[in-house]
């Protein structure tokens, strides 16, 4: 069954992190070819090719030239080369873009699916230049690569890669440097230059997936795509989350799609936020979380352009049920299909300058897992022989459980078992306590057909009587069989979490000096280490 990649591509239409290029035997090469003899004010085509033996779910890349002598006047001009060829067959996502930054046209490709990706040497685009009439030297030009990912099963994996920059050479022009590329606006980092020539730099390693920072600095005008992130979820944890834009802006048409891990995560409902619900009767939205596990599809159109000047605006807020096993953070992706507005008589929509403000790599949003439940048997100290004492068993934390399963095994040469009472925890479930059946264990068992316990307290009081003989630490030992949450719809119960420490009980010692005692003025004296501790009657 194919699987849907759950990857975001933010770099098609956000400047994030610069993949720096990794050099290494027999890894891809991307080229971009050198054109001859080119006449100011003439239309060029440079192709753009790969060369080795690679799988690609992701690529991203900027193509990076000198604006004041090179242009590329439409997204059109970048044109599929052989290895794209059949894009649309394979139902890949490829984006373009000519218009946000001058001197960076922007180039994306996702596969969504796991058996088909992007892979051979040949060809990738051919991008057509319009050399301007004012230029007189020639042009460099090069590539950025954002990200080049290998993700069959959901877990990024950079493919090493080199660029070998290309350019425009006019006829009779002498070789010239390339020019300093004008600086970006990026809103994680300080501004880059364009490789000059093709990099002779030591070798650097791909770039790994360590958490991005959220973008401090952010252009007046380019939207914020957020999401909200939520702590402390365990098994049965219903989280809604908020998908928000931020910032001002116009659009008619939207197209996304949050990613997230369906082993863990099952989407209860989505419902419509402020954004939509006011945005009029002209506005058509489609929400689709029950075709596809781990993908909720978000569509909107709208004949008038939907506007929002510089406030929080909710899109959607999304309600999650953690369903499987969750020791570790879990990622919510978005993936931006089309954001763009459609201006009045105008024939091609225009893209939306935005930013997906990610919380770690290749998410928007985060859910971490609640600390583990703590067992506890209480310890009780000083205890002399042939006395009753009694201990706790408790529970801590945050948890829903429908099972629990625990022993406590002690040693019935040192202690003998009162009785066992019931703490007020499990409200009115019922719990089999047995302590008869296996001398020197007490095992208790729990099952919840219908709602969870949660509650923190005390599970078992449990009082003991020490062997008229008592004299050595005894150990009262805790094992947890089982914790779990096992919902109504759940087919196999889910572990969760914890820790279980055992408890003790250690016999009282007298004081080895005896009781100190003076007649009349008499003084004790005690050695103590290197000091002297004195007792003196109180005078009458």
């Amino acid at each position: 069954m194919k699987k849907f990649l759950a990857l975001l591509v933010s770099a098609i239409l956000v400047i994030g992190m610069i993949a720096v290029p990794a050099s290494a035997d027999n890894e891809v090469t991307f080229t971009v070819a050198t054109v001859e003899n080119a006449e100011p004010g003439t239309d060029v085509e440079v192709a753009i090719s790969i060369n080795g033996d690679y799988e690609a779910h992701v690529l991203t890349l900027e193509i990076v030239y000198d604006a004041e002598n090179l242009e590329i006047a439409k997204k059109s001009d970048i044109k599929n080369g052989e290895l794209m060829a059949n894009a649309s067959d394979y139902e890949w996502t490829v984006t373009k873009d000519v218009d946000v930054n001058p001197g960076r046209a922007k180039l994306g490709i996702m596969c969504p699916n796991a058996d088909e990706c992007l892979t051979g040497s040949g060809t990738l685009c051919t991008v057509k230049f319009h050399v301007k009439d004012t230029c007189t030297t020639n042009q460099a030009i090069t590539l950025d690569v954002k990200e080049f990912k290998n993700m069959p099963n959901n877990v990024g994996t950079p493919i090493p890669y080199t660029v070998v920059s290309g350019g425009i050479n006019l006829a009779g022009a002498a070789p010239t440097e390339a020019p300093t590329q004008a600086p970006t606006e990026a809103p994680t980092q300080a501004p880059t230059e364009a490789p000059t020539e093709a990099p002779t730099e030591a070798p650097t390693e791909a770039p790994t997936d360590e958490p991005t920072p959220a973008p401090t600095e952010v252009p007046a005008d380019t939207v914020i795509i957020k999401m909200d992130s939520y702590e402390g979820a365990q098994p049965g944890t219903e989280v809604t989350l908020k998908l928000s834009f931020v910032g001002n802006f116009s659009f008619n048409i939207f197209d996304g799609v949050i990613t997230y891990d369906s082993s863990i995560l099952k989407v209860v409902k989505v419902e419509e936020g402020s954004l939509l619900t006011e945005a009029g009767e002209g506005a058509a939205v489609s929400i689709d979380f029950e075709s596809t596990p781990g993908k909720v599809k978000l569509a909107i159109a709208s004949n008038d352009p939907i506007v929002s000047e510089r406030h929080d605006g909710t899109v959607v807020s999304v309600t999650f049920k953690v369903i499987g096993p969750f020791d570790e953070v879990t990622n919510i992706g978005l993936t931006v299909n089309e954001f763009e507005l459609l201006a009045e008589n105008a024939t091609e929509a225009t893209p939306v300058d935005y930013i997906i403000q990610e919380v770690a790599t290749d998410a928007i949003a985060t859910i971490t897992p609640a600390d583990p439940v703590e067992f506890v048997v209480t310890s009780k100290e000083g205890v002399k022989p042939n006395t009753e004492v009694t201990v706790e068993f408790k529970l801590s934390g945050v948890y829903q459980a429908h099972i629990l399963n625990a022993y406590i095994d002690f040693d019935t040469d040192a202690l003998t078992l009162v009785s066992v009472t019931k703490g007020s925890i499990f409200g009115d479930n019922n719990v089999v306590i047995d302590y008869e059946t296996v001398p020197g264990s007490i095992r208790l068992a729990l099952v919840c057909a219908d709602e969870p316990i949660s509650a923190e307290g005390v599970i078992l009081k449990i009082t003991f009587k020490t062997a008229e003989d008592f004299a050595a630490e005894t150990p009262l030992k805790l094992r947890i069989n089982q914790f779990a949450y096992m919902g109504v719809d759940d087919a196999e119960p889910i572990d969760l979490n914890y820790t279980a420490t055992n408890g003790k009980i250690t016999p009282y010692v007298p004081n080895p000096w005896g009781l100190a005692s003076a007649v009349g003025i008499g003084i004790v004296s005690i050695a103590a280490g290197a000091g002297v501790v004195v007792f003196r009657k109180k005078e009458d």
